[in-house]
């Protein structure tokens, strides 16, 4: 059933009291300004917000205190997509329902082992007394700090100011953690002045601020950038701007994480911008991502490199301006072929520039060096946006075989649909598409298999079996005959005719383990752009409903990345890496995150997994096999499956970073702060 108008309308004369209102929606758009209007019969109206999970579910209690002519229902106020799953309705209840409704949710927060649900108390601020004697109070809670959760939007400033005061409150203990150090090298700070247009006396005033105090610092420009090195006496080097600032405990920060971790290429942190003393833009950032820093320069700065290693390479070139670090970074990784790089998800440093239009090109000379070693025949060029790149990897002369792998019953209106739009806008010509049919009945789509298979570059065989995914995957690669396969399902339809090339360029790199391609909802939002593991301490899709056209947060939405995982939705690997790993897993994981558990094997054996937006197909989500409670439930034992096995990435996704919440898809501030550089 779809929803029109984005209003659903409930008649209620006269009446007045408490009510449910329960059901099921999906949409592709954002829940999280759902309101109940309260029409009443002397002619006002009360508004009051609705709480939706983020499975769809409706589930809420709420008092009418005057009689009522209506209830509206206001979903999304932005454009989008709403269907209703189960029916939506509203009833009066009783005093009683009502008390029994209210435990009914309260009592499982109470008494939960669940981490996430022990955080929600803790959230709500709830007590036992509270529980017994407010139950209204209590209900209410929580369903207000579920919504928060899901929904609220928190401020970079709030957030800062509460990081600045854990930090003060934090120093003491900081400076006797100095104190108790046993490896304290010497740290050479250079600043950059850039023909004297910053005022170094800022960043001067940050070293001094340092609770380490093992350090020294030299003003460059570009007539004696290439000489410093020469003068320095420190173990590592930081490449400042003038005009930076750091935290008092960057420095320290660094040393610490060293002790605890041993030795490392480069060692990076989170930042944000400073603009007349303001601090702004937070840039909580991924581990190394190679494939995300071939597209941009996310890291930008602070950069810890070892000054053996500068020497090395030459140091520091002129004529790079703010790519100067870029440049340097590049270089290093040509020159060991390999880097250990550690990341420190704390912000410890502000950055007092940004880049000019001019240096963009630089970016892209420092890159075409490097990928002139690391991809001799891809070529570079200028990103859509200002300060990105777009890589293009080659194709052998001759085509690798590819195997299209698409498992289906009946629902012969989308898998025609997905097929055609293979046959008719795939540019890559050597593939085979391979129809696994799971024991579709109807006549229709059983004169489409007919119909189909007389086509060259189309197979259909039956696997008759009751629904296990992994099976008809493990079962389809068995009889694919590519050395490539990819795995599609039949709910997607191509939208870029070079997905394929795209795909398959990437996937036929040693180093690459697991392809994903940019989904889309009908409506033009995003449906997958990689997958983030950890959220809801399970795994979702990154920046799901977001609009096609929004870059994301730091243009991860838009930008080829790394993550754990991609979906099996659209896929692409070499078959010996699937077979290498066991492929899918079919005892234990016959529904759901199957495809996750694929690529965290993939990705244990040291291949990359790789997120590719330039590939880009519709993905209409489910609609094949539609909403199964039995198939729900077995869903949730799965869930608790991966939660066990993998516990380490569920606890820390490294391509996430650690302060973004866990509860949305989009990259928002998380409400926990970290101060731990010891990672």
């Amino acid at each position: 059933m779809d929803l029109s108008g984005n209003t659903l309308t409930f008649p209620f004369a006269g009446k007045r009291g408490w009510f449910l209102i329960r059901g099921r929606v999906k949409a592709t758009c954002d829940l999280c300004k759902t309101k109940i209007i309260l029409h009443y019969q002397d002619g006002r109206h009360e508004t009051k917000r609705l709480p939706i999970a983020k499975s769809g579910s409706i589930n809420y209690i709420f008092y009418a205190a005057k009689e009522l002519k209506t209830i509206d229902i206001n979903f999304c106020l932005e454009r989008g997509i709403i269907k209703i799953a189960e029916r939506i309705e509203i009833k009066e209840i009783s005093f009683p329902e009502r008390i029994y409704r209210f435990y009914r949710t309260i009592l499982p927060v109470l008494f939960s082992r669940n981490k996430i649900t022990r955080d929600l108390k803790r959230e709500a601020g709830l007590s036992v007394w509270d529980i017994l004697m407010s139950p209204k109070k209590s209900y209410h809670r929580i369903s207000y700090a579920r919504y928060l959760r899901i929904c609220a939007d928190e401020n970079y400033s709030d957030w800062l100011a509460i990081y600045e005061r854990l930090l003060h409150e934090q120093l003491p203990k900081w400076k006797n953690r100095v104190h108790r150090l046993k490896y304290k090298p010497l740290i050479s700070v250079i600043i950059y002045v850039d023909n004297g247009q910053k005022n170094p006396d800022r960043t001067i005033e940050s070293l001094k601020r340092q609770v380490y105090d093992r350090w020294e610092y030299f003003l460059v420009n570009d007539e004696n950038l290439d000489q410093v090195l020469a003068k320095t006496s420190g173990e590592y080097l930081c490449f400042l701007f003038a005009g930076d600032v750091l935290s008092e405990i960057a420095l320290a920060c660094i040393v610490s994480f060293l002790n605890k971790n041993g030795d490392f290429d480069v060692i990076y942190t989170d930042s944000d911008s400073i603009d007349e003393e303001k601090r702004c833009s937070p840039r909580l950032k991924p581990d190394f991502s190679p494939e995300y820093y071939l597209s941009h320069d996310y890291i930008q700065n602070l950069v810890v490199f070892k000054i053996d290693d500068l020497e090395a390479i030459g140091g520091f070139e002129r004529g790079y301006g703010h790519y100067t670090i870029y440049r340097a970074f590049l270089k290093l990784w040509k020159h060991k072929g390999k880097l250990k790089v550690g990341h420190i998800p704390i912000v410890l440093y502000s950055k007092g520039w940004e880049y000019e239009e001019e240096e963009w090109e630089r970016g892209l000379l420092a890159l075409k060096e490097f990928l002139s070693w690391y991809a001799p025949d891809a070529k570079v060029e200028k990103g859509q946006i200002p300060h990105t790149f777009r890589v293009r990897y080659p194709l052998p002369l001759e085509e690798p075989p590819v195997s299209i792998v698409i498992p289906t019953r009946d629902r012969v209106d989308l898998l025609s649909r997905c097929v055609s739009s293979i046959l008719e806008k795939t540019d890559y010509q050597a593939y085979e598409i391979l129809i696994v049919d799971n024991g579709s009945r109807k006549r229709g789509t059983l004169e489409f298999f007919k119909s189909i298979s007389r086509k060259e570059k189309v197979r259909v065989l039956k696997y008759d079996i009751p629904f296990n995914f992994s099976k008809l995957i493990n079962f389809g690669v068995k009889h694919s005959r590519g050395e490539i396969v990819c795995l599609l399902n039949n709910d997607t339809e191509v939208i870029s005719p070079i997905w394929l090339k795209e795909m398959v360029s990437r996937a036929i790199r040693k180093e690459i383990g697991v392809v994903g391609a940019r989904l889309l909802y009908s409506d033009h939002r995003v449906q997958h752009a990689g997958v983030v593991v950890g959220l809801w301490r399970g795994a979702d899709h990154a920046f799901k409903r977001l609009p096609a056209d929004d870059p994301g947060y730091m243009y991860r939405a838009i930008l080829p990345g790394n993550y754990l995982a991609v979906t099996a939705a659209c896929m692409v690997f070499r078959k010996e890496i699937f077979w290498e790993v066991g492929g899918f897993d079919e005892k234990n994981l016959a529904i759901s995150f199957n495809d996750l558990d694929f690529c965290l094997k993939v990705y244990e054996k040291g291949y990359r997994i790789v997120y590719t937006p330039y590939a880009e197909l519709y993905h209409y989500e489910s609609r094949s096999r539609g909403y199964n409670s039995n198939r729900n439930r077995q869903a949730q034992k799965e869930l608790a499956y991966i939660r066990k096995k993998w516990k380490k990435y569920i606890e820390r996704d490294p391509y996430y970073n650690p302060n973004l919440t866990i509860y949305r898809e989009d990259f928002r501030l998380g409400k926990k702060i970290r101060l731990h550089c010891e990672v």
